[in-house]
């Protein structure tokens, strides 16, 4: 199980940013891309499950940085929110989908700092929180700029660790009230 405790301890070990415990363990556990990407790193540390198992399988691994198609950006993650799709994941109980990154983490908030030629509504220093297609236990993730959302629409007091807990509940939200059931103003439930 993810449990406050061995998060703690894991964040503790890490020398980056810790992830987003406050506010989410109780989830239960370019056209200027070129320029952009040769001014970061090219490696970048992550958390990586040796093996399918409990929270002790997790281990600092090292990876190239993820690949930014035209309509993605990346993300250098603050924050990564702890979901229990990624504790099943880790335990072995809920393999990837296909095409998606073998690591674990499925929100992040972070600052972006590479576009895809195809982004227009999302630029580099913008602040955002998203949901991954995993990848987001790392210090960069790539994501899809339309499952981005800005922290300036969401509001200037949304610190990076409480936005990476948005991003799940508010998409499905979303999706299921104003897509699905198409709920129109004057409407309630």
């Amino acid at each position: 199980l993810c449990n406050q405790r061995t998060l703690r301890s894991f964040c503790v070990r890490m020398s980056w940013k810790r992830l987003a415990l406050r506010s989410l363990v109780s989830i239960h556990c370019v056209s200027n891309l070129a320029r952009t990407m040769s001014s970061l790193p090219a490696r970048m540390r992550c958390i990586e499950a040796a093996d399918a198992g409990g929270p002790e399988v997790l281990r600092v691994g090292e990876r190239s940085l993820p690949q930014v198609p035209e309509t993605h950006v990346l993300v250098k993650v603050a924050a990564a929110g702890v979901n229990r799709p990624d504790c099943l994941q880790r335990r072995g109980l809920y393999p990837p989908p296909p095409g998606a990154s073998d690591l674990l983490g499925l929100e992040v908030s972070g600052e972006v700092v590479a576009v895809g030629s195809a982004v227009d509504r999302i630029s580099v220093g913008d602040r955002v929180c998203a949901l991954a297609h995993g990848g987001g236990y790392a210090e960069y993730c790539s994501v899809h700029a339309g499952h981005c959302l800005s922290l300036t629409t969401l509001g200037s007091n949304i610190s990076l660790v409480d936005a990476a807990g948005i991003p799940e509940t508010y998409f499905t939200v979303w999706y299921n009230v104003f897509m699905r059931a198409k709920l129109q103003a004057g409407e309630w439930m």
